[in-house]
């Protein structure tokens, strides 16, 4: 009787550790997402003066796995969402890029595939640096960073 105490204790444990290290991951993946996502938008702060202008075409809109949805803006359905876009820059050189930004839930449906997007981008021998215009954008895209 005894050993099958310590076999339910051992057991409860295992338990408590795999949950407290999945739950862990989870937690870092979102953060780690989270803040890719967020770093879209400060691009574009960086962008917003000095970038080029030029108009995308989205090919596709994804979600990442989990589906993180958060409150940003004011907004409490702030989507994580990634939008691979093609343009064309002023050299005439077509690009290929996908962007992590947060979009309102109730606004997904406007970023498909095929529709315009308004970028702004700067191009430098090392990277090119891509963001969604909020200043031209038709589609409103609340912020997603903390006030």
């Amino acid at each position: 009787m005894r050993w099958l105490e310590i076999a339910v204790a051992v057991l409860g444990v295992a338990v408590l550790m795999v949950s407290t290290f999945g739950s862990s991951r989870v937690f870092r993946a979102g953060s780690a997402t989270k803040a890719a996502h967020v770093a879209e938008e400060q691009e574009w702060e960086a962008l917003r003066h000095e970038g080029a202008r030029a108009v995308a075409q989205i090919l596709a809109l994804a979600r990442p796995g989990f589906r993180l949805v958060t409150w940003r803006g004011g907004s409490p359905n702030m989507a994580a969402a990634e939008l691979l876009i093609t343009f064309t820059d002023s050299d005439g050189e077509h690009h290929r890029v996908t962007l992590r930004t947060f979009i309102d839930q109730e606004l997904l449906a406007n970023f498909s595939g095929g529709r315009p997007l308004p970028i702004v981008y700067a191009k430098s021998p090392t990277a090119l640096r891509v963001a969604v215009d909020r200043d031209r954008t038709q589609l409103e895209i609340p912020s997603s960073i903390d006030a």
